[in-house]
């Protein structure tokens, strides 16, 4: 797949994005001192009118000069309107606190903003700053569950606006000598919700671009046109899997190690591709098994937009093999030109026929070798019976196992495309965005 325009667009916008987070926190800032000037005109004309109008409290009474008739009221005082005002006004000041924060910072430091831009080591903190996308230890630095977090900070903070708008809205009713200053109050409170909104459909779009990712690799534009199998799960970035995970809090890897119990592609890829491990050696409980299938940039594309096709010989006979880690995949003889691509797939073991090392392998001094099971596995005999043949290899990590069905056996997969052959990581700068800069938290 070439870059063409509407990709180098993409990746000019996506690193852009900081940009737009910076302008929504000024224009947050703005309407925050908006709001603020409006809340002291209202309540002077709410102090003017104190001084004025003889207000009573619930149950008092009040004599005039023509009528000595007792009268009870439930008016609320201009004090008690000011205290809810100023309460709705906390309030909706809280959902936008961050944005107002960072929009303070900004414009005070407009000359080390350019200064930060211009500089290498300075740019990408500085721009995780602005998007609010860190990698501090506390903030995990890896898509989804960033983006999680950062949804719910969002509609946590449109949910105290909308109970602002709610309580100026019942201000306006209450106190008609303020209402114009309270219905402005209203009317900047409400679209400031734009801001959140708007803020949600950026980190929409910057998931996306990691969670629904799109390698760019040169293939012929007939497949680029097809539609993805429904087998298909999703492309994940290389930076993402087992290897670039480290030690450290915000990065770390699976805490339950080799213990682990899930089996979600997703997790098996980012946690635990490298090492056999936690999946354990097949056997008669495990009707789905994990399967790890390596081969070139441009095969992958290929067959994520149709299905595998079964290889027409092999150790195992014809079929489609599979190991149970990418390490393993490359330790495969024969297999050291596959590179570049790996499938992490669903697989139906349905009938296994299992085969240990020895018996089809000849070594020196070894009297379990078969010769006649040898041919009947190589022949790929087995599969008039079985649906597949499971490579029992005296390391436990070399196991290896061949389907005779990939179109009904593959029941989904995960596909990583490694680098250098995926040029979108170098074009939207994604190999780096997750390393840390010059500032330990960013």
């Amino acid at each position: 797949m070439k870059n063409n325009c509407g990709t180098r667009c993409g990746a000019v916008f996506y690193h852009a994005l900081p940009y737009p987070y910076a302008s929504i926190c000024i224009l947050e800032l703005i309407s925050s001192i908006v709001l603020l000037v409006m809340l002291t005109r209202s309540r002077n004309l709410l102090d003017e009118d104190a001084t004025t109008t003889p207000i009573t409290t619930p149950g008092e009474t009040t004599l005039t000069t023509t009528s000595r008739k007792s009268i009870t009221t439930t008016t609320p005082t201009s004090s008690e309107i000011i205290v809810k005002v100023i309460i709705a006004y906390s309030i909706a000041l809280a959902g936008s606190i961050i944005p107002v924060f960072t929009g303070i910072i900004l414009f005070f430091s407009i000359f080390t903003c350019c200064v930060c831009l211009r500089k290498n080591e300075c740019r990408r903190p500085f721009l995780r700053f602005v998007s609010l996308n860190c990698n501090c230890p506390c903030y995990i630095p890896r898509p989804k569950l960033r983006f999680a977090i950062r949804i719910g900070f969002h509609l946590f903070c449109i949910a105290l606006r909308v109970v602002g708008i709610i309580m100026f809205r019942i201000l306006s009713d209450e106190a008609p000598e303020g209402r114009s200053i309270l219905q402005i109050l209203l009317f900047v409170t409400a679209v400031c919700l734009i801001f959140p909104f708007l803020t949600i459909l950026l980190d929409v779009y910057h998931y996306r671009v990691w969670w629904a990712y799109q390698p760019i690799i040169d293939i012929p534009p007939d497949i680029a046109r097809k539609a993805f199998s429904k087998k298909h799960k999703r492309f994940i970035p290389y930076v993402l899997t087992e290897r670039f995970r480290t030690d450290a809090i915000g990065n770390r890897k699976c805490k339950y190690e080799d213990a682990c119990q899930k089996r979600q592609l997703d997790h098996v890829v980012i946690f635990h591709s490298s090492k056999h491990q936690p999946q354990p050696r097949w056997s008669e409980e495990y009707s789905i098994y994990i399967g790890f299938h390596r081969t070139k940039p441009e095969a992958a594309y290929s067959i994520a937009k149709s299905d595998f096709a079964p290889s027409s010989k092999g150790m195992l006979g014809p079929g489609a093999y599979f190991a149970r880690s990418t390490d393993a995949t490359l330790s495969k003889i024969g297999k050291s030109d596959q590179t570049g691509a790996w499938f992490v797939a669903e697989i139906s073991m349905g009938k296994v026929f299992m085969v240990n090392e020895h018996s089809i392998r000849k070594y020196p001094n070894n009297k379990r070798f078969d010769a006649n099971l040898e041919r009947f596995v190589r022949n790929g005999d087995w599969s008039t019976e079985y649906d597949t043949c499971y490579f029992k290899h005296h390391t436990e990590s070399k196991d290896e196992f061949c389907i005779k069905d990939p179109a009904n056996q593959i029941l989904r997969w995960v596909v990583v495309i490694e680098e250098p052959y995926d040029k979108k990581l170098d074009l939207y700068g994604l190999a780096n965005e997750l390393d840390r800069g010059s500032f330990s938290c960013c």
